[in-house]
Protein backbone atom coordinates (compact mmCIF):
# COMPACT_ATOMS: atom_id res chain seq x y z
CA UNK A 1 0.00 0.00 0.00
CA UNK A 2 2.82 2.40 0.85
CA UNK A 3 4.47 1.91 -2.54
CA UNK A 4 1.17 2.55 -4.27
CA UNK A 5 0.74 5.71 -2.24
CA UNK A 6 4.29 6.84 -3.02
CA UNK A 7 3.91 6.00 -6.73
CA UNK A 8 0.54 7.72 -6.88
CA UNK A 9 1.97 10.80 -5.18
CA UNK A 10 4.78 10.95 -7.74
CA UNK A 11 2.40 10.32 -10.62
CA UNK A 12 -0.03 12.96 -9.35
CA UNK A 13 2.84 15.43 -9.08
CA UNK A 14 3.86 14.61 -12.63
CA UNK A 15 0.30 15.00 -13.91
CA UNK A 16 -0.15 18.21 -11.94
CA UNK A 17 3.18 19.55 -13.05
CA UNK A 18 2.58 19.55 -16.77
CA UNK A 19 3.20 22.83 -18.55
CA UNK A 20 -0.46 23.75 -18.91
CA UNK A 21 -1.73 27.32 -19.01
CA UNK A 22 -3.03 28.46 -15.65
CA UNK A 23 -6.04 30.65 -15.15
CA UNK A 24 -6.63 32.33 -11.85
CA UNK A 25 -9.31 34.71 -10.70
CA UNK A 26 -7.17 36.27 -8.00
CA UNK A 27 -6.14 39.80 -8.99
CA UNK A 28 -3.44 40.31 -6.39
CA UNK A 29 -0.55 38.83 -8.39
CA UNK A 30 0.47 38.52 -12.00
CA UNK A 31 0.19 34.85 -12.93
CA UNK A 32 2.60 33.38 -15.46
CA UNK A 33 1.11 31.55 -18.44
CA UNK A 34 2.76 28.33 -17.31
CA UNK A 35 4.49 27.12 -14.20
CA UNK A 36 7.29 24.67 -13.47
CA UNK A 37 7.15 21.60 -11.28
CA UNK A 38 9.63 21.15 -8.44
CA UNK A 39 9.11 17.42 -7.79
CA UNK A 40 12.41 16.20 -9.29
CA UNK A 41 14.47 19.07 -7.88
CA UNK A 42 13.10 18.67 -4.36
CA UNK A 43 13.61 14.90 -4.40
CA UNK A 44 17.21 15.41 -5.53
CA UNK A 45 17.81 18.04 -2.83
CA UNK A 46 16.25 15.83 -0.15
CA UNK A 47 18.38 12.86 -1.24
CA UNK A 48 21.51 15.03 -0.95
CA UNK A 49 20.41 16.34 2.46
CA UNK A 50 19.52 12.94 3.88
CA UNK A 51 21.73 10.02 2.86
CA UNK A 52 19.29 7.56 4.48
CA UNK A 53 16.30 8.67 2.38
CA UNK A 54 17.05 6.39 -0.58
CA UNK A 55 17.33 3.37 1.71
CA UNK A 56 13.98 4.23 3.33
CA UNK A 57 12.36 4.62 -0.08
CA UNK A 58 13.81 1.26 -1.16
CA UNK A 59 12.44 -0.37 2.00
CA UNK A 60 8.96 1.01 1.29
CA UNK A 61 9.24 -0.41 -2.22
CA UNK A 62 10.29 -3.83 -0.88
CA UNK A 63 7.48 -3.96 1.71
CA UNK A 64 4.91 -2.87 -0.84
CA UNK A 65 5.93 -5.56 -3.31
CA UNK A 66 5.75 -8.08 -0.47
CA UNK A 67 2.27 -6.84 0.55
CA UNK A 68 0.99 -7.04 -3.03
CA UNK A 69 2.37 -10.55 -3.53
CA UNK A 70 0.89 -11.77 -0.24
CA UNK A 71 -2.51 -10.26 -1.01
CA UNK A 72 -2.30 -7.90 1.95
CA UNK A 73 -3.45 -4.90 -0.06
CA UNK A 74 -6.33 -3.95 2.15
CA UNK A 75 -8.77 -2.20 -0.15
CA UNK A 76 -10.06 -3.90 -3.27
CA UNK A 77 -13.45 -2.74 -4.57
CA UNK A 78 -16.19 -4.87 -6.12
CA UNK A 79 -14.66 -4.30 -9.59
CA UNK A 80 -11.32 -5.70 -8.43
CA UNK A 81 -9.62 -2.29 -8.47
CA UNK A 82 -7.19 -1.28 -5.74
CA UNK A 83 -8.66 1.64 -3.84
CA UNK A 84 -6.36 4.46 -2.80
CA UNK A 85 -7.98 6.41 0.04
CA UNK A 86 -7.27 10.14 -0.30
CA UNK A 87 -7.30 12.97 2.22
CA UNK A 88 -7.20 16.46 0.73
CA UNK A 89 -5.87 19.27 2.93
CA UNK A 90 -7.05 22.71 1.80
CA UNK A 91 -5.29 25.76 3.20
CA UNK A 92 -6.93 28.94 2.02
CA UNK A 93 -6.67 32.69 2.58
CA UNK A 94 -9.76 33.85 0.68
CA UNK A 95 -13.19 32.28 0.25
CA UNK A 96 -12.43 31.72 -3.45
CA UNK A 97 -9.39 29.63 -2.48
CA UNK A 98 -11.49 27.44 -0.18
CA UNK A 99 -12.39 25.10 -3.02
CA UNK A 100 -15.59 23.08 -2.74
CA UNK A 101 -15.73 19.40 -1.95
CA UNK A 102 -17.48 18.94 -5.32
CA UNK A 103 -14.45 20.46 -7.11
CA UNK A 104 -12.10 18.24 -5.12
CA UNK A 105 -14.20 15.17 -5.96
CA UNK A 106 -14.13 16.07 -9.65
CA UNK A 107 -10.33 16.09 -9.56
CA UNK A 108 -10.25 12.75 -7.72
CA UNK A 109 -12.50 11.39 -10.49
CA UNK A 110 -10.08 12.74 -13.13
CA UNK A 111 -7.16 11.00 -11.38
CA UNK A 112 -9.06 7.72 -11.43
CA UNK A 113 -9.85 8.18 -15.13
CA UNK A 114 -6.20 9.00 -15.92
CA UNK A 115 -4.87 5.99 -14.02
CA UNK A 116 -7.35 3.71 -15.78
CA UNK A 117 -6.95 5.17 -19.26
CA UNK A 118 -10.63 6.05 -19.38
CA UNK A 119 -10.03 9.78 -19.67
CA UNK A 120 -11.67 11.49 -22.64
CA UNK A 121 -8.33 12.56 -24.12
CA UNK A 122 -6.61 9.15 -23.84
CA UNK A 123 -6.43 9.02 -27.64
CA UNK A 124 -4.26 12.16 -27.58
CA UNK A 125 -1.39 10.51 -25.70
CA UNK A 126 1.84 11.32 -27.58
CA UNK A 127 3.21 8.37 -29.56
CA UNK A 128 6.32 8.34 -27.36
CA UNK A 129 4.16 7.38 -24.36
CA UNK A 130 1.20 5.58 -25.94
CA UNK A 131 2.77 2.15 -25.47
CA UNK A 132 3.14 2.83 -21.75
CA UNK A 133 -0.40 4.01 -21.07
CA UNK A 134 -2.57 1.33 -19.49
CA UNK A 135 -5.50 0.65 -17.21
CA UNK A 136 -3.76 -0.14 -13.93
CA UNK A 137 -6.90 -0.90 -11.91
CA UNK A 138 -6.61 1.88 -9.35
CA UNK A 139 -9.49 3.90 -8.00
CA UNK A 140 -8.90 7.00 -5.89
CA UNK A 141 -11.50 7.42 -3.13
CA UNK A 142 -11.97 10.73 -1.34
CA UNK A 143 -12.06 9.90 2.36
CA UNK A 144 -11.86 13.36 3.93
CA UNK A 145 -11.23 17.03 3.33
CA UNK A 146 -9.41 18.99 6.02
CA UNK A 147 -9.59 22.78 5.84
CA UNK A 148 -7.62 25.55 7.49
CA UNK A 149 -7.80 29.28 7.04
CA UNK A 150 -4.45 31.07 6.81
CA UNK A 151 -3.20 34.61 6.29
CA UNK A 152 -0.20 33.38 4.31
CA UNK A 153 0.11 34.53 0.72
CA UNK A 154 2.61 31.84 -0.32
CA UNK A 155 4.31 28.64 0.82
CA UNK A 156 8.01 27.90 0.20
CA UNK A 157 8.25 24.43 -1.32
CA UNK A 158 11.57 23.64 0.34
CA UNK A 159 10.13 24.10 3.85
CA UNK A 160 7.05 21.85 3.47
CA UNK A 161 5.28 24.25 5.86
CA UNK A 162 1.84 23.39 4.47
CA UNK A 163 2.38 19.86 5.83
CA UNK A 164 3.05 21.01 9.42
CA UNK A 165 0.43 22.44 11.76
CA UNK A 166 3.18 24.24 13.68
CA UNK A 167 3.97 26.20 10.52
CA UNK A 168 0.35 27.09 9.85
CA UNK A 169 -0.32 24.04 7.70
CA UNK A 170 -2.15 20.77 8.23
CA UNK A 171 -0.38 17.66 9.46
CA UNK A 172 -0.80 14.60 7.22
CA UNK A 173 -3.52 12.12 8.10
CA UNK A 174 -1.91 8.71 8.72
CA UNK A 175 0.33 8.55 5.61
CA UNK A 176 0.67 4.78 5.96
CA UNK A 177 -3.05 4.49 5.15
CA UNK A 178 -3.96 7.60 3.14
CA UNK A 179 -2.61 9.50 0.19
CA UNK A 180 -2.49 13.09 1.45
CA UNK A 181 -2.76 15.98 -1.00
CA UNK A 182 -2.32 19.63 -0.02
CA UNK A 183 -3.99 22.48 -1.89
CA UNK A 184 -2.63 25.96 -1.12
CA UNK A 185 -2.96 29.39 -2.68
CA UNK A 186 0.63 29.67 -3.96
CA UNK A 187 3.85 27.63 -3.82
CA UNK A 188 7.17 29.33 -4.47
CA UNK A 189 10.63 27.97 -5.22
CA UNK A 190 13.86 29.11 -3.55
CA UNK A 191 13.96 32.17 -5.84
CA UNK A 192 10.42 33.21 -4.90
CA UNK A 193 9.02 32.22 -8.30
CA UNK A 194 5.59 30.63 -8.32
CA UNK A 195 5.39 26.96 -9.29
CA UNK A 196 2.48 24.64 -9.99
CA UNK A 197 3.40 22.02 -7.42
CA UNK A 198 5.66 19.23 -6.31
Amino acid sequence: MKKLLVQCTIAIAMVACTDQPVQENEKESAVPSSRACLAAELLEANLLKDPTLQARMDEIERKTIEAIRSGAVARINEDGKIEIPVVVNVIYRTNAQNISTAQIQSQIDVLTEDFNKTNADASAIPALFSGLAADIDIQFVLEAVNRRSSTRTSWPASADGMKKSGSGGINPTDPSQYLNIWVVNKIVDSFGDEVLGY
